[in-house]
């Protein structure tokens, strides 16, 4: 267990490596503080599903020009400020929405929080990546293990206020002001801007780069793991409700298994990485959430379909839980790619699969029910799978998996 962990214990022991696991779970806790609370602010707009749906998207917009804008920048300068400052923005942010009075106005909130949420999730995997080449072993998946903790607990956290009956406006302020207090604490490390080195890129990076060469490879694959992820955040819950019969107290373990198993392997990670190595980890992952959707799309037809379902939506949680690390570490070390320019790039084509997952299923269950909207997940899962190999092999053009 103590090896297992000491990718996670040796980005802990430095105080940029504590600074940066902060940064990680501070967005998830803002990010799962936001999401317990969305039925409130619905509910005191009293904006109906469309338009609700309309304003969340100010949320993704926000988070694509975040990631515009600092994926270039960081092709120039130290990535430690940026996700200080990004993750200080994001904490102010979070308290935005609940002064929404409508759908434009909630829109734009969104957008803002979206923008900061975007700006910290590249520069902190590109942090992340700076300090793993400095230890000089991964630790990518440890930071992430680090983000899906900070969701748990902003998560319970938030039903735990909500159910008090506190205001959402106090809760998500609270919340914004405690990440605050934190990072202007322990983050304190990542607003020293160290030196450029010359593999950072200069002046000539572009401000974005799309994904072509051996990003696109990185790109494709990330879409095809977050179309998974998204589509379980979105319909575990409704498959189980509708597709297999569950109550209400049930269809929630979906995404509780998906998560709490995605959780605990991040922090494994690292270690299955140095001993695998990083394309064993993405194809034989994808793999098992390739084999975990088969199984919930054939729960219905088996016994015990509420727990094969609970079941496979955790072995996809287990299975992705190291995929996106590798794919940002890999796209950090792109030959002649700044590091922040590479991980915006495959990023935010993993983030428009992740937008694009739930609308994608819900169409295809439209015509041909929601096991065939997951199937269609699953064939998905199948390509990165596949296709994951080749793509990791073209981007760091080493014959060796090991990462």
């Amino acid at each position: 267990m103590r090896r297992a962990l000491g990718p996670a214990r040796a980005l802990l022991a430095a105080p940029d490596g504590r600074a940066v696991a902060l940064a990680f779970a501070a967005c998830g806790v803002a990010f799962a503080s936001w999401a317990s609370r969305i039925p409130d602010v619905q509910a005191r707009l009293d904006l109906g599903e469309g338009a609700l749906g309309v304003a969340l998207l100010g949320l993704a917009v926000g988070s694509v020009a975040g990631m515009v804008a600092v994926g270039g920048a960081l092709g120039r300068r130290d990535p430690g400020p940026a996700t200080w400052w990004s993750a200080l923005a994001l904490a102010a942010a979070i308290s935005g929405p609940p002064l929404g009075t409508g759908t434009a106005s909630l829109f734009g909130w969104l957008a803002l929080a979206g923008a900061a949420n975007g700006a910290l999730d590249i520069a902190m995997n590109a942090e992340g990546a700076r300090i793993e080449t400095a230890l000089g072993r991964p630790v990518l998946s440890a930071c992430h293990g680090f983000f899906s903790l900070g969701a748990l607990v902003g998560a319970a956290a938030g039903a735990a206020v909500a159910g008090a009956g506190v205001p959402v406006g106090a809760h998500l302020a609270g919340a914004g002001l405690a990440l605050a207090v934190a990072l202007a604490t322990v983050g304190q490390p990542l607003r020293r801007a160290r030196p450029a080195r010359a593999e950072t890129g200069g002046s000539g990076d572009p401000a974005f780069a799309v994904p072509r060469g051996p990003l696109a490879g990185l790109a494709a694959v990330a879409a095809c793991v977050m179309v998974g992820e998204g589509a379980v955040a979105d319909w575990s819950a409704v498959f189980l409700r509708s597709a297999v019969g569950s109550g209400a107290a049930v269809a929630g373990l979906g995404f509780a298994a998906f998560s709490l198993a995605m959780t605990a392997a991040r922090f494994f990670g690292d270690a299955l990485a140095e001993r695998a190595g990083d394309r064993a980890v993405v194809v034989w992952g994808a793999a098992a959430a390739a084999a975990g959707l088969g199984a919930v799309v054939a729960s219905p037809a088996l016994p015990l379909s509420a727990g094969v379902a609970v079941a496979g939506f955790g072995l996809v949680g287990l299975g992705y839980a190291g995929a996106v690390p590798v794919l940002f570490r890999a796209a950090a070390r792109v030959p002649g790619v700044a590091p922040g320019v590479g991980i915006a790039a495959v990023g935010g084509a993993g983030y428009g699969g992740f937008l694009v997952g739930p609308p994608l299923v819900g169409g295809v269950a439209e015509a041909a029910g929601l096991p065939a909207g997951l199937g269609v997940v699953a064939a998905l899962a199948v390509l990165a799978a596949l296709g994951a190999a080749p793509a990791l092999r073209a981007a760091t053009g080493a014959p060796s998996s090991r990462g």
